[in-house]
């Protein structure tokens, strides 16, 4: 059995601010804050989106210095699903097409979805 209280207090006031809806959607790759090998998203909600702050180690590179394109596919669709399921309800994606427009250097801090006026993604 999951105990809330038995956690340290970093993570049970993590909690507070996220709705995982079991003990399993905690520990997913992208946003699951107690999955020891992933993404550790925090998503925020605010204007009518989903969004996270991040800067991803080493450990997600695919070339020298660059995040792997897959592990920024699985951002991108995350965040999507966030939203979705924040503002709207239950979703699922079906179907992503991606244009990379620049490499995500690796510890290069970003927000998802850009704060960047000049972003057309």
């Amino acid at each position: 059995m999951f105990c809330l209280w038995s956690l340290e207090p970093h993570k049970r006031a993590h909690l507070k601010t996220i709705n995982f809806l079991t003990v399993e959607d905690s520990l997913q790759l992208a946003a699951g804050f107690f999955n020891p090998i992933g993404l550790h998203m925090e998503v925020s909600y605010g204007d009518n989106k989903a969004f996270s702050r991040l800067a991803l180690k080493r450990e997600f590179q695919g070339w020298s210095n660059i995040v792997h394109c897959g592990v920024v596919a699985t951002i991108l669709d995350e965040i999507m699903a966030h939203a979705v399921m924040h503002y709207a309800g239950q979703g699922v994606t079906t179907s992503l097409q991606i244009t990379y427009r620049a490499p995500l250097h690796v510890k290069e801090e970003f927000t998802e979805p850009s704060d960047n006026p000049n972003n057309n993604a």
